[in-house]
């Protein structure tokens, strides 16, 4: 193809919005690209500025607004264009290692009846393009809505061709450009809120850290039957997520205790990364025993006896196997990542926490199915939604200022309940611990249930 052709890629004509449901779902796709492709991180915006022909960036040697202008009101006869705000954006790959990132000129565009948006790469071959854009030199996306019908365009570098590539993600992008705009219309609002707790650049900057010094590492030496890159990029994510909470909520403490290690990675990234700490589990894995001996020695086969499950006489069993709560260290923080039959007890163990429920257990360690959470909360109705409701109302019930985060992990158990503070507002209207518990069924039989684990194999989760 000619330098500079527009072609037109596909069309719907079935679209039921307003251009202004079209200009503000647009406008959140340019300040989140990963909505379009999985491979991009974020976007850095450059500039954004009201006047497209001020050139406010170092980069935009590459953006010719009159050029551009004759162009489009060229492919779009007898339609005069205007634009009436660009923003530059510097797109952030997922994986660094592969691809580099890219800068692009965001062109809102108008005139009496229709709306668009052109993206401009500022690169000058279709072989420079980065694997997470088209390889083409712009994309147009063109609403009329007196036809109801959006329509996407390409633009080609020279001595280059519509492939079937090309062609699949000009589709994707038309669909999901109909699809937020139509969501707009119908007053669509985000029901889940990530980086609430969290700043979203802080944590991906330290996941792309960690990723970058563990992930490959640990994928090739995986021993566990398990599939390695859901668990690595998993607690590579959580490990993150914590790192970044500690500090900047600037937390101290001697040490951290995973409850439920499993194959104990969580633990290894952490105790990598200098942090004191250790991680038990009733059943030891294949995987410890590939972690360097500073690792080794912090992941232990034993079971957590809270204070409220421990009978009168314990179970005949080795001592060393059993970790009673009086026995946690006195300043630590616990997590409890997939914790399972621990995980209604981790609010009740007096140390600041993150609990990530995943299977629901009642206080004996047996299966569980809570109530489903109060209509009026307009939760999902189920298993999960319950477990992950009643562990928050059990850890307020405590006393503790509960913080809900939403992970970004590559699992659909990605809820965490962080408790580090109390609820001073609760002060005298707590229920005890004792009250809780009983009201849930009462924690007959934990004992036995949990060290009966340590002759079972270990979940797959």
């Amino acid at each position: 193809m000619d330098d500079g052709e527009w072609k037109l890629i596909d069309q719907d004509d079935s679209c039921q919005f307003t251009v202004e449901h079209f200009r503000t779902a647009e406008l959140n796709l340019v300040w989140n690209p990963q909505i379009t492709s999985s491979s991009i991180l974020r976007a850095e915006i450059v500039s954004d500025t009201q006047s497209p022909n001020d050139c406010e960036s170092e980069h935009d040697h590459l953006f010719d607004v009159k050029n551009l202008q004759t162009e489009l009101s060229t492919l779009l006869n007898p339609i005069c264009i205007s634009f009436e705000r660009k923003v530059v954006r510097k797109l952030l790959p997922r994986n660094p290692a592969k691809d580099s990132p890219m800068i692009q000129s965001c062109v809102f565009l108008f005139n009496e009846t229709h709306v668009g948006i052109v993206y401009i790469p500022h690169v000058t071959n279709a072989d420079a393009i980065p694997f997470y854009h088209p390889a083409v030199s712009g994309i147009l996306l063109w609403y009329s809505p007196t036809r109801n019908l959006l329509s996407l365009y390409y633009r080609f570098y020279p001595n280059t061709k519509l492939t079937t590539r090309l062609q699949r993600t000009g589709l994707r992008l038309l669909a999901i450009a109909k699809k937020h705009s139509t969501g707009v219309a119908k007053g669509y609002q985000k029901r889940v809120h990530h980086d609430v707790i969290v700043d979203k650049i802080r944590f991906q900057d330290r996941y792309l850290e960690l990723k970058v010094k563990y992930s490959r590492q640990l994928c090739e030496s995986w021993v566990e039957s398990t599939d390695p890159k859901k668990h690595v990029f998993e607690d590579l994510g959580i490990a993150a997520f914590l790192m970044e909470l500690w500090e900047s909520r600037k937390l101290k403490f001697d040490s951290f205790v995973d409850l439920g290690c499993g194959n104990g990675l969580l633990v290894y990234i952490l105790v990598m990364e200098g942090y004191t700490g250790f991680g038990i589990d009733a059943r030891r894995r294949k995987s410890w025993e590939i972690y360097p001996l500073k690792v080794q020695q912090q992941l232990r086969q034993q079971i957590l006896l809270p204070k409220y499950s421990t009978a009168a006489t314990l179970p005949d069993f080795e001592k060393d196997s059993i970790l009673l709560q009086s026995q946690l260290p006195q300043s630590c923080f616990l997590i409890g990542n997939h914790s399972d039959e621990l995980t209604p007890w981790i609010p009740f163990l007096n140390h600041p926490f993150v609990v990530i429920p995943c299977c629901s257990h009642a206080f004996t360690g047996a299966k569980y199915r809570y109530p489903p959470p109060p209509s009026s909360l307009k939760l999902p109705s189920s298993t999960y939604s319950a477990l992950v409701y009643h562990v928050e109302l059990m850890a307020a019930g405590l006393g503790w200022k509960v913080e809900r985060e939403m992970l970004r992990i590559p699992s659909t158990r990605n809820t965490a309940l962080i408790g580090i503070d109390v609820d001073r507002k609760l002060v005298g209207k707590l229920q005890s611990a004792e009250e809780i518990i009983c009201k849930y069924g009462g924690s007959s039989g934990f004992a036995q249930n949990v060290i009966s684990l340590m002759n079972k194999n270990p979940r797959s989760h």
